[in-house]
């Protein structure tokens, strides 16, 4: 994956008045010996503006619909429906499903984290439940990572992370988990995934930006040359 920037930064206080700490309460920690060490603000940021975001949810919402015959996001309501009441144990049946939705084996620069996580985004989002990607910086280590945080409402407020790249597909980590960054290996605290990186709300920004910094949104377009099983999305 290449080096990340980002279009909007959400300070880890927005997460912690959301229930981070309640959530953090009910996990364990047990470190690994290899930790990233995120920055929660971007060493740089590439300029999108409104106009970009715009023109990108058109592009996008256009494609998917001659594509696809849906919106790439709204799309899917019987999806959405069959995951009520979008509690933790709904997440954790989605879970279940989007490891049947592709293959996810993590391919640099073609099936990355970026790719990974806008596709699982993509799939919790229809499924109805509150997500976020976020991104993460190891300046000292000149990498980064990308995951996926899902809010849930019912029946307290849970911020819950998502490994996209866990062996066997993606799942909420633990201190143990390993991750791929750049094709090597590594491990993040619990805590961290839910307080350290920044924000991207939705794939028109994600591509918004990538289009400023790199002339295209090859970063999260995984619809281009990564197969999905479509059945998994039509419940």
């Amino acid at each position: 994956m290449k080096r990340l920037l980002v279009l909007l930064v959400i300070p880890a206080l927005i997460l912690g008045a959301l229930g981070v700490s309640r959530w953090l309460s009910t996990t364990t920690s047990t470190a690994s010996a290899t930790q990233a060490s995120f920055v929660d603000t971007p060493t740089s940021s590439p300029a999108a503006n409104v106009g970009d975001v715009i023109q990108q949810h058109l592009a996008i919402d256009a494609l998917f619909q001659t594509r696809f015959g849906v919106p790439y996001y709204g799309g899917l309501r019987a999806l959405s429906q069959s995951y009520a009441p979008h509690d933790r144990a709904s997440l954790d049946r989605a879970l279940s499903d989007m490891k049947r939705l592709t293959r996810w084996d993590y391919v640099p620069g073609t099936f990355d984290c970026s790719n990974m996580s806008a596709l699982a985004q993509f799939f919790l989002t229809n499924a109805g439940f509150k997500t976020l990607i976020v991104v993460g910086e190891d300046v000292e280590a000149q990498a980064s990572h990308s995951w996926v945080v899902v809010l849930i409402d019912s029946p307290a407020m849970q911020v819950v992370p998502i490994e996209v790249t866990a062996e066997g597909g993606p799942a909420i980590p633990d201190d143990a988990m390993k991750f791929k960054i750049n094709g090597s290996t590594a491990s993040l605290l619990y805590s961290d995934y839910v307080s350290r990186g920044w924000v991207i709300e939705d794939i028109y920004q994600a591509a918004a930006w990538a289009t400023k910094a790199w002339g295209s949104n090859a970063q999260f377009n995984w619809w281009d040359g990564h197969a999905i099983d479509w059945s998994v999305m039509k419940h």
